[in-house]
């Protein structure tokens, strides 16, 4: 019989529940993180997945949410931006399925729009506050959303790993040169 919620902390039965669906979409792809394969894995009535995450785009988001922190925690310190953008690049591979998966959503599901505009947010200003020494102040934030979506289209097309290293250097040579640009 599946174990009801009783006596468990929020916080910690939603951790367990997204792990379970992190650990779905990445051995079995995005397809295979359902409401009732996480119960199942988890030995839950599926009620009990539904009282945290309603809906399975609420799971797939969380999920994904969960996933994208574990993989880009812990960078290396002192990176150059090159080196920068090959680790996270590196690190999000593995997600791109799920990605994709929500990109697809978007369209029809305000949670996948949502946690889309929250990454590609996020990404634009991580990569903002690198480039913040490299261009011309006025620059930034268009030197940072070019970037952006150069990053997203090496993970939505992946390249072989010297080509990726590569393009990566010659957009960041022209996007931002190394030292501050003159105003």
């Amino acid at each position: 019989m599946p174990r009801n919620r009783s006596g468990v902390d929020r916080a910690e039965k939603e951790h367990e529940v997204v792990a379970a669906a992190g650990d779905l979409a990445l051995t079995s792809g995005p397809d295979a993180v359902t409401v009732s394969n996480v119960a199942r894995r988890l030995g839950l009535a599926r009620n009990a997945v539904t009282w945290y995450f309603p809906t399975r785009d609420d799971l797939l988001a969380a999920t994904f949410r969960h996933l994208t922190a574990e993989a880009v925690a812990d960078p290396p310190p002192r990176l150059q931006l090159n080196d920068q953008l090959e680790w996270a690049i590196g690190r999000l591979a593995d997600l791109r399925p799920l990605y994709l998966h929500l990109g697809a959503r978007a369209a029809e599901s305000s949670v996948a729009a949502e946690v889309i505009r929250e990454t590609q947010d996020r990404l634009y200003a991580v990569l903002a506050h690198s480039l913040r020494n490299r261009v011309a102040p006025e620059d930034v934030d268009t030197a940072a959303a070019l970037l952006g979506v150069f990053v997203e289209g090496l993970l939505a097309r992946p390249r072989p790993p010297r080509e990726r290293a590569a393009l990566i250097r010659l957009a960041t040579a022209r996007l931002a040169p190394t030292g501050r640009a003159s105003t």
